[in-house]
């Protein structure tokens, strides 16, 4: 209906703000995009004269109600190559993604062997767990078909838990576990969608 397609082009637009998502070419672009511009769209609640606005819950364009977590999700692909040979080297290639080449395993931090004894730091919990793969019905999602193919519900999420930005007014804690993720490599070759 309309009223759908007017709530998709007004998420998309804040989203979309400041037009850095187009200019993203590194991973370290990606995770600048994450940090500053996503992530205050999400949840920098001022107005045009920065004065805060008491309304949280809403997305910064203050009329979009937030039901639940924002999640991060990727898509990635099998540590699996491919030989490729070129005249003057070997080399390696890595898959497309696909049905076949999608990586569902659980794994530890860096995207090392999943050790099930192991108790992440209480404050490293949700990274650790944005290193094992959902299934998409704990997501409740669908595959999703996107310019360079189709992506599966499941993935690997991070959840941004707005409510802990409404109630103390900081990013803080968010900003801490994005920086970590990004320590850690949580995106990286083998990412294929984020």
């Amino acid at each position: 209906t309309n009223k759908k397609y007017i709530e998709y082009e007004s998420i998309l637009n804040i989203i979309k703000k400041n037009w850095l998502i187009f200019k993203i070419q590194r991973v370290e672009d990606i995770w600048n995009w994450i940090k500053y511009d996503y992530l205050n769209s999400m949840a920098g609640h001022k107005w045009y004269n920065q004065e805060s606005t008491n309304m949280n819950k809403f997305l910064n364009d203050h009329s979009s109600l937030v039901v639940g977590n924002v999640i991060l999700r990727q898509s990635r692909i099998l540590n699996e190559t491919c030989p490729i040979y070129t005249p003057s080297t070997y080399g390696k290639c890595f898959k497309d993604y696909g049905v076949l080449t999608e990586d569902k395993e659980n794994y530890g931090y860096n995207w090392n062997s999943f050790d099930s004894t192991y108790t992440p730091l209480f404050n490293m919990e949700k990274v650790y767990r944005s290193f094992q793969y959902k299934k998409s019905s704990s997501l409740d999602s669908y595959p999703y078909a996107g310019i360079y193919g189709t992506y599966m519900g499941g993935g690997f999420v991070y959840e941004i838990d707005l409510s802990t930005v409404w109630s103390t007014g900081s990013l803080n804690t968010i900003q801490t576990d994005l920086d970590n993720l990004q320590k850690l490599n949580w995106i990286d070759k083998h990412t294929r969608a984020l």
